[in-house]
């Protein structure tokens, strides 16, 4: 289980320990799940429709994975049109703390400031603090990553 008192080392072997456990098949069953409810509920294959799932894992961490159609498809047309936002919370002294997977398998990390202050610049009068970590995913979780190679080193460009 994520505590506050975990150096980052042990932060990130939980997190990575949890993860290899959760993607094997979890993240399967969830696209199926989605994709019954777009069904049932004769969502428009236009929309977007996000969808957040909360998963508590074995070690006890709370993750939250959030599904809609992917941006880059223009219509929805299954399981393999899904884009999924997979985060994994605990809270710090400062707040809660988010951990996003990125593409390239790596982690970004979100401090409570992050969140606190998206709500209000955007006026959005959430109160829970859960709220407004899905709120700021579900509207900000796609960006385009881009590796560029020059002269033998890599450099990450990150934009909207």
């Amino acid at each position: 289980m994520l505590v506050q008192t975990m150096n980052p080392e042990k932060v990130f072997n939980e997190i990575e320990n949890d993860w290899d456990i959760l993607s094997d098949n979890l993240i399967d069953r969830l696209s199926k799940s989605y994709h019954t409810e777009r069904m049932k509920l004769k969502i428009n294959k236009l929309d977007t429709y996000p969808k957040a799932y909360s998963v508590k894992s074995k070690n006890k961490n709370t993750w939250i994975f959030i599904l809609s159609k992917a941006p880059s498809k223009r219509i929805y047309k299954g399981t393999d049109s899904v884009n999924i936002c997979c985060l994994i919370y605990y809270y710090h002294e400062l707040g809660i703390r988010v951990f996003k997977k990125i593409p390239q398998g790596d982690w970004s990390v979100y401090n409570a400031h992050v969140f606190t202050r998206y709500s209000e610049r955007l006026e959005l009068n959430i109160d829970s603090t859960l709220d407004k970590v899905i709120s700021f995913f579900t509207e900000n979780g796609y960006i385009l990553v881009q590796i560029i190679k020059k002269e033998g080193a890599s450099q990450l460009c990150v934009g909207k």
